[in-house]
């Protein structure tokens, strides 16, 4: 297998990714999304290459994603 091929995800996407499938996935999903997490780049990539699920499920086009990420800059701290 080669190694060379790219992620087009950059690495705060892949971190947040793998964050939701830790806190919403299956049993499996999170134990591949913490060992994505302890992976190198490279593979981490093949995690992501073999196991398109998570990202269609937990990546950033999806509706948990959105709904986790893209509404929290709205928030702000109330003292």
């Amino acid at each position: 297998m080669n190694d060379s091929f790219t992620i087009t995800m950059n690495t705060d996407k892949q971190l947040k990714t793998l964050e939701i499938a830790i806190l919403h996935g299956s049993h499996f999903e999170k134990k591949l999304a913490d060992a994505a997490l302890s992976a190198d780049p490279i593979n981490r990539a093949k995690i992501f290459r073999s196991f398109p699920d998570l990202v269609e499920k937990y990546g950033s086009q999806s509706a948990i994603y959105k709904s986790t990420y893209n509404y929290q800059r709205h928030l702000k701290v109330v003292k």
